[in-house]
């Protein structure tokens, strides 16, 4: 999700500009083209099992990475409909998806009611981003209200294990402890949405998709780690940032420089839950 920053404190766009925002984000989706070993968008298909002639809402849908495979399976006799508050990212995802003319982009935010009637959805999808959702309980009574009977919601995001080497070597060269906001965040979908979907859903059903982002030198990992929103919490100060990433990026070279690539594990929690 990219939603604009309203002063909240828990909120992704905190003191961070929008280019910069984009910026990141163009970023993150490079490293895993590049430097990943599977490809997240294969399992997200498999698991959902969009078919032909369906209609779909994909939630806080960025550059359209899922809404644009969405819209091949369900073909010119279905709907996909993407929704983001970002402009430039939907701006993106119109250039990516032109020519299915069975997808269409908004701009919507998803903490807001939903713009659709009821019942008129077959899947609700929401790919790394309803951990910055406010009000999860009423996002949750919203995509059960748009569904059909059957329909289904996909959500996926962070185990509690993701990128746990990343995260250790970082609190090491750092000298502090993993700020408290990403902590949360990356143990929501566990802690939080799973519980209310069961209160939600008829059936709730889970998979655990692991990738590796494999960086074969420094500086390929040092424009991904100068993304993150683990260093952007950690210190405030540009320049205690870089000293940061720098003191990092040595210690990086030395793994690579030892075992040929700097390894770092994704671990994503996947839920299907059916109305």
């Amino acid at each position: 999700m990219s939603p604009e920053y309203t002063g909240n404190i828990d909120h992704p766009r905190e003191e961070i500009r929008r280019d910069e925002w984009r910026s990141n984000v163009a970023t993150w989706i490079e490293a895993y083209h590049r430097f990943g070993q599977r490809e997240v968008n294969e399992f997200i298909m498999g698991m959902t099992a969009v078919r032909s002639g369906e209609h779909v809402v994909d939630l806080c849908c960025g550059t359209g990475k899922q809404s644009i495979p969405f819209a091949g399976r369900v073909g010119p006799v279905g709907h996909v409909v993407g929704l983001d508050v970002t402009p430039e990212l939907l701006e993106r995802a119109r250039e990516h998806g032109a020519g299915l003319p069975q997808l269409e982009f908004r701009l919507h935010d998803c903490n807001q009611r939903l713009p659709f009637e009821d019942a008129s959805k077959d899947l609700a999808s929401c790919c790394f981003a309803i951990y910055y959702v406010w009000d999860l309980e009423k996002l949750l009574t919203e995509v059960h209200r748009i569904l059909k009977s059957k329909g289904r919601f996909f959500v996926i995001g962070p185990a509690d294990d993701n990128n746990h080497q990343l995260r250790r070597l970082h609190v090491m060269v750092s000298g502090r402890p993993e700020p408290a906001k990403i902590i949360r965040r990356r143990q929501r979908l566990e802690n939080e949405v799973l519980p209310l979907m069961g209160s939600h859903f008829a059936r709730v059903d889970l998979e655990n998709f692991h990738n590796e982002l494999r960086f074969p030198d420094v500086a390929s990992f040092l424009a991904y780690y100068r993304s993150t929103i683990l260093l952007r919490d950690t210190l405030l100060e540009p320049e205690a940032r870089e000293d940061l990433a720098r003191r990092l990026g040595e210690r990086v070279g030395e793994i690579v420089e030892a075992e040929g690539a700097f390894v770092i594990s994704k671990s994503y929690l996947a839920v299907l839950a059916t109305k």
